[in-house]
């Protein structure tokens, strides 16, 4: 198999897709703020700074001031865990997640119409391969 054809069929396809796209009209947050709230509304409301670094792949600087923007914004919080004191953790507030819910709602019926159209068996695959993808990630170093 010639791996490296295969990575430039892909690079093209995937230039042609926004990677994470924002949905239009909803550039009060960055995208990078989008991404902090989605993690925490969608994967693990309560995670600490360094795991949101690891998932989102940003820097500690980043992730600080990305956390103070949205914590005076009031769409997080952020506490010391109950468990381990020395530990902070980020959590969504209603707020965030009313904010994640209200602009997600128009990117799921695209993700959806996207689905539907590729039909079940290669929707079940894409599914499966981008699961199999994330796990690869999770896995590599860095």
């Amino acid at each position: 198999m010639d791996y490296e054809a295969l990575s430039d069929e892909l690079e093209g396809y995937m230039a042609q897709v926004p990677k994470h796209p924002v949905p239009k009209g909803s550039y009060e947050l960055s995208q990078g703020e989008h991404g902090v709230l989605l993690y925490l509304c969608r994967v693990r409301d309560g995670e600490t700074p360094g795991g949101l670094r690891a998932a989102l792949g940003v820097g500690s600087g980043r992730m600080a001031d990305t956390l103070k923007s949205l914590e005076a914004k009031g769409y997080v919080r952020r506490s010391a865990d109950e468990r381990d004191n020395r530990r902070v953790l980020a959590h969504i507030t209603p707020e965030g997640r009313a904010y994640v819910e209200a602009r997600y709602q128009r990117y799921r019926e695209e993700q959806l119409r996207m689905l539907r159209a590729l039909g079940d068996e290669d929707a079940q695959a894409f599914v499966r391969i981008m699961g199999r993808m994330a796990a690869l990630k999770r896995c590599a170093p860095d």
